[in-house]
């Protein structure tokens, strides 16, 4: 009896353990510690936003100000098609045109590239999103299901249907989102890179 009340014990003591390790985690965390996103770049080709701890985002806006540190911000978080900046790489997603070609062929086996070439891009993104029933073009990469939300809004919905127009004329080859996590003491604590490529 003593044994099965020491294991029960034993079991219930690594349970609460495990809970209030979380717990204590998530009560030290504080809304001054939250990141926030900052636009450093923005252009076609390639959005970049710096996520900053909230209590340093007036600080970091103010550096950004002066053309030096930001071009050399953007140099930092730039890359090309091949490389990113340092870090840990937290979340990279592709979307390619086979991506919106699966996604529309799940409600129209067979008909993406007739649809395509019989209305152009423009009309064919708009014919693929009410096919879908989605009410934004956000839905398409949403569809996915592996595009974290926080990185599809991003960008407004124009951005997003140019993009996918893009991807049917073969302009571009894919759109690329990368989340990285700085590993240097300093913020930003990570980036946050939208690319048309």
């Amino acid at each position: 009896m003593k044994i099965k009340t020491k294991q029960f014990l034993t079991l219930l003591m690594a349970v609460l353990f495990s809970i209030s390790f979380p717990l204590t985690a998530f009560a030290s965390t504080s809304t001054e510690n939250s990141l926030v996103n900052v636009v450093v770049s923005d252009s076609d080709k390639q959005t970049i936003i710096a996520q900053v701890p909230k209590k340093y985002v007036d600080e970091y806006k103010e550096k950004l100000k002066n053309p030096v540190f930001k071009q050399e911000q953007i140099n930092m978080m730039s890359g090309n098609a091949r490389t990113l900046p340092e870090g840990k790489i937290i979340a990279q997603n592709y979307l390619y045109r086979s991506d919106i070609k699966r996604i529309y062929e799940s409600v129209q086996p067979g008909a993406f590239e007739s649809l395509v070439l019989t209305f152009g891009p423009s009309i064919a993104v708009a014919k693929i999103i009410k096919a879908l029933g989605l009410s934004s073009p956000w839905g398409i990469v949403g569809a996915l299901g592996t595009w974290l939300v926080e990185y599809i809004r991003v960008k407004p919905e124009d951005w997003w249907t140019q993009s996918y127009i893009m991807l049917l004329e073969n302009s571009i080859w894919c759109v690329r989102v990368s989340h990285i996590q700085n590993l240097k003491p300093t913020y930003p604590a990570a980036w946050l890179i939208l690319e048309r490529l």
